[in-house]
């Protein structure tokens, strides 16, 4: 991306050399400045228009603690007086900083010259007198530390208009270890000074803004990405450059006054080296975590940390000298950060490279700025130009992550869109599909629970039927029976009952489900209905040794609108539960009270029983439909599943809430809160539900359960007898007889076994393990049925199901499909792809043999059918079935070569894509014709139609025949009569 406009390594190039390019740059380029000789400066051969400015560098008169009142040099210079070589430091002209020192030069001017004297601070307070007149003053040049105040500011003034100037300067330090004349005072040409001046002064402002702007954008790029934190260093890193760029640059602008701030900017100059590389190995830490040890960056930021704490609690006189452990701390800085970006580099991490190159002009400037120190020259903004070259290198690294992040970004968006579409194509096209599925699953919904209620209002006479005569036969109204037929009778009237009670829940599930729940609602007293419930299980408490007690508070005229029915099977269910899991000698109780503090007034009813307890984590699911928390852990007492599911659905319709708490081991509460409806407008209000319409009951009496089924339930409920399985031996036999052939695909061996013992007797069975097995069984033998199991490993009953009924040869063939499963979305899958039938395991044997009878049936029907439809138009025709469609194809291909002699039944079978073999077994199961004899009787019917539209009285018969494919007219004359009953000449003249 980025070697689009340069390779990196030019791009390192370029800072190198520009770096090195601005150093040597400085300077260049400007006239020799003379020096002075002495304590005598001879300018007279200066021309400060054109060679600039003049710094008074060179050897000064120097007086050290003492008030020097002539401030005048004599015109051959300094003999043999003390001298100091400026810029110097008093430390090394007297071995002591601290004190006060005055420094006199004699300047020699060309009288045209309208100059101006500039003055650099000289971190302390200073004084300079012109020809004997002060002219400039910095502080307050006092001779001892009482009376001595630093000012750290740079100022200028007009030279007066002489040919000599005698020129007097006190320098005052009682502050830094370094004090004294570091900085020569400047003369300017005063025409040019301003333009210098500000040219400096833009210099400055420029360097103040790059790293401003830089410090900004990256502090904001940090709060937008607060994960971000290497921004968030950065622009720390450039915020506390920013401030020592001001302490050090800016304040010396003259405008800026800094009388009294001298002590607080000087602890902010110094205390920008600890902060500023602290942030700086922690940016360098971040961008490289894995590059640099924990231990080392914990160690050197501690030891910022204490040289930081020893600048703010220390005075300058004291902190300052310490100069030299600042500069180390500095340099062990740099290097720490230069052996991470090395191992970055070596370890070819992104922009590693590009960053070292900004990092070593950052520290060349460091480095040349701490020697400038050292030698007591001018910087000359060295630092403040690497800071500005190192944002550059940073903000060449931003861009090119920014120039890659916006292409991936474009790529990104360029390939997302394309997904984006093409994954909308695809939901809409699913969609469409998955809309049409809908429809067909919500119709085929409607169908099985129209056809599950109907079967199930169906149970109930046959059931009824069983549990009437037996109950009769009980009570003797058929004579006497023996005590061992009573306890078989009265075991089916246990398990009719039983069957019953499913079958009505079943029933109310289905109406639920289809939303045809009717709600007969009634004004009743609610503790009279409960007391009538548990007057059901008296005797049933009494047997297993029980306690049932009823509590009502303060309940005696407590009256609601229920639907009396549904109240009475929401605590008849709760009741069963109660006594299917409470042992002997447990106790159950139900509780009524009135609940008056809520709005609208609500009443509780609590059913708490001292059984076996729920476990916690089946509570949420014990009101799913066919939910058993014990599975067959509870011998004889095992339920449906469904008992809880419709205590919840009654509930809900009445707007009640369920609350369950159970204890293992000891006991359940349900806790049913009702709210009171005592008007028929709350009833609208309460009962308001989309699966239920509502019908009101008058009368006082309430409607309820008859005594005697609720009787029947609750012995149902005590498990006082056992299930038994009754074997008979009456079976059902087909009427077809052997000679049909059923294919069954079974993986399970006995259950395979257990088929063919079915229905060996009856028809000749063919077997498989597999759904692969079976297809080539099926594609070799043609059978005329296939039982195939579901689940079955290579290859399964859908997958054998869709294959089967896309090919040709076999579509025609009746499927039945074994499962296990009895969700409608199951066989709905089987049905999709072309399954005939589905019969549910465990099944019956006789329900099996019908099944297999009347598909087999249906098949004779539908091939006769075809065969007489066939036989007396072999036309082409508009047709809708596959089985049409290939009887079509078969007519198309005959009428084809209706003339060709030649044309037989291999030709025939590759016409039809299939071969000769299974040609004929299709054929003879879907019209019971063989192929040669399916050919001829197209050609004999296409031989009538001829004969009946000729108008010919004397139509020649041989030539109907030879035009037709047969090889002589004694053949095809033989064929006609055989087919219709009458000779070709005879039939022709029925139709003249």
């Amino acid at each position: 991306m980025i070697d689009h406009i340069f390779h990196k390594r030019q791009i390192l190039i370029i800072l190198c050399t520009g770096f090195m390019v601005f150093v040597s740059c400085i300077d260049a380029g400007r006239k020799i400045m003379p020096v002075a000789h002495n304590g005598v400066l001879n300018l007279t051969a200066w021309d400060f228009g054109q060679d600039g400015f003049v710094t008074l560098n060179g050897p000064w008169q120097f007086t050290w603690m003492e008030e020097v009142t002539d401030h005048t040099v004599s015109d051959t210079g300094i003999q043999g007086v003390d001298s100091i070589k400026i810029p110097a430091v008093f430390k090394r002209a007297v071995n002591t900083p601290y004190g006060y020192g005055w420094l006199r030069l004699k300047v020699i001017l060309r009288s045209e010259d309208r100059l101006r004297l500039s003055i650099k601070n000289t971190l302390g307070a200073a004084e300079i007198y012109c020809n004997g007149d002060k002219i400039i003053s910095t502080g307050i040049a006092g001779n001892s530390s009482r009376d001595y105040l630093p000012e750290r500011t740079t100022k200028d003034v007009l030279l007066p208009a002489a040919d000599t100037l005698n020129l007097a300067w006190k320098v005052v330090n009682f502050d830094d270890r370094l004090g004294g004349p570091r900085h020569a005072p400047r003369i300017y040409n005063d025409r040019d000074f301003l333009r210098t001046r500000s040219g400096s002064d833009y210099r400055r402002g420029l360097l103040f803004g790059v790293i401003f702007i830089m410090s900004l954008y990256h502090i904001l790029l940090w709060y937008r990405r607060r994960n971000d934190y290497a921004s968030l260093f950065f622009g720390l890193f450039c915020f506390i450059m920013l401030i020592r760029h001001f302490t050090t640059e800016m304040v010396h602008s003259s405008f800026i006054d800094t009388m009294g701030y001298f002590p607080l900017l000087y602890k902010i100059e110094f205390l920008t080296l600890p902060f500023g590389c602290s942030v700086f190995l922690l940016f360098i830490a971040r961008l490289f975590p894995s590059d640099i040890s924990r231990r080392t960056l914990h160690v050197i930021l501690l030891l910022h940390g204490l040289l930081a704490l020893f600048i703010v609690f220390t005075h300058s006189v004291i902190f300052t000298t310490a100069l030299l452990v600042f500069e180390l701390s500095v340099c062990l800085t740099i290097l720490i950060c230069c052996i991470t970006l090395v191992k970055a580099i070596l370890k070819r991490r992104a922009y590693s490279k590009l960053l070292l190159t900004g990092f070593i002009i950052l520290s060349l400037s460091v480095g040349y700025e701490i020697a400038t120190t050292h030698s007591h020259s001018d910087s000359r903004f060295i630092i403040s130009a690497g800071m500005v070259l190192f944002i550059l290198v940073q903000s060449t690294i931003l861009s090119f992550k920014f120039a890659d992040a916006y292409n991936t970004a474009e790529h990104l968006t360029k390939y997302l869109k394309e997904e984006v579409d093409a994954k909308t194509e695809d939901i809409r096209l699913k969609s469409a599909e998955l809309e049409k599925m809908y429809n067909e699953l919500k119709k085929a919904d409607e169908y099985k629970t129209r056809f599950f209620q109907n079967v199930t209002h169906e149970f109930k006479t046959p059931l009824t039927l069983i549990a009437g005569p037996v109950q009769s036969a009980l009570k003797g109204h058929y004579g006497t029976i023996s005590d061992a037929l009573r306890k078989q009778l009265e075991m089916v009237m246990h398990n009719g009952l039983k069957t019953i009670n499913l079958v009505n829940q079943l029933l109310e599930l289905a109406r639920s489900d289809a939303k045809h729940i009717r709600l007969t609602v009634q004004k009743c007293c609610i503790k009279d209905t409960l007391a009538r419930i548990l007057s059901y299980f008296e005797s049933l408490a009494e047997k297993c040794s029980i306690g049932l007690s009823f509590t009502a508070h303060d309940t005696m005229s407590l009256q609601s609108y229920i639907d009396p029915d549904k109240f009475e099977r929401i605590f008849y269910n709760l009741l069963s539960n109660a006594f299917k899991f409470t042992g002997e000698y447990g106790n159950i109780r139900v509780n009524l009270k009135l609940l008056q503090t809520s709005e609208p007034m609500k009443y509780i009813i609590s059913v708490k029983d001292t059984g076996k307890g729920i476990p916690e984590e089946d509570i949420p699911q014990i009101f799913n439909r066919f939910y058993k928390v014990y599975g067959r852990e509870i011998s004889g007492t095992q339920g449906s599943g469904i008992g809880l599911a419709l205590v919840k659905e009654y509930a809900s319709l009445h707007g009640a809430s369920i609350d369950v708490i159970s204890n293992p081991g000891a006991g359940t509460e349900f806790v049913l809160t009702f709210p009171l409806i005592e008007t028929r407008d709350d009833v609208k209000k309460y009962f308001s539900s989309d699966k239920s319409t509502i019908e009101f009951l008058d009368g006082e009496e309430c409607i309820h359960l008859e005594k005697e089924e609720i009787g029947f339930l609750v012995q149902q409920t005590g498990g006082l007898m056992k299930s038994i399985t009754v074997n008979g031996n009456n079976s059902l036999r087909a009427d077809t007889g052997k000679g049909k052939t059923i294919m069954i695909i079974e993986d399970n061996n006995d259950m395979r076994s257990y088929i063919k013992d079915i229905l060996n007797d009856d028809y000749d069975v063919l077997e498989a393990r597999n759904g692969e097995e079976g297809f080539l069984t099926v594609m070799n033998k043609m059978p005329d049925l296939i039982i195939s199991d579901i689940m079955m490993p290579k290859m399964d009953g859908i997958q054998l199901c869709r294959k089967l009924k896309t090919d040709i040869t076999t579509e025609h063939i009746p499927l039945m499909l074994l499962t296990a499963r009895s969700d409608c979305f199951g066989n709905l899958e089987g049905y999709m792809t072309g399954a005939d039938d589905y019969i549910t395991k465990p099944f019956s044997r006789d329900l099996l043999l019908v099944r297999i009878k009347n598909l087999i049936e249906s098949r004779e029907k539908i091939k006769e059918h075809y065969r007489i439809r066939f036989l007396s138009e072999p036309e082409p025709v508009i047709l809708e079935s596959k089985v049409e469609k290939f009887v079509n194809k078969a007519v198309n291909a005959v009428e084809c070569h209706i003339s060709d002699s030649n044309y037989n039944v291999e030709q025939f079978a590759v016409d039809l894509g299939i071969s000769p073999a299974q040609l004929y077994r299709k054929l003879m199961s879907i019209l019971g014709q063989s192929p040669a004899e399916f050919i001829r009787i197209v050609r004999l019917k296409r031989a009538a139609k001829i004969l009946e539209e000729s108008i010919e009285k004397d139509i020649n018969v041989s030539e109907v025949a030879y035009c037709l494919g047969f090889a002589n007219h004694s053949h095809f004359s033989q064929s006609f009569k055989k087919h219709y009953g009458i000779s070709p000449t005879d039939y022709a003249k029925q139709f003249q």
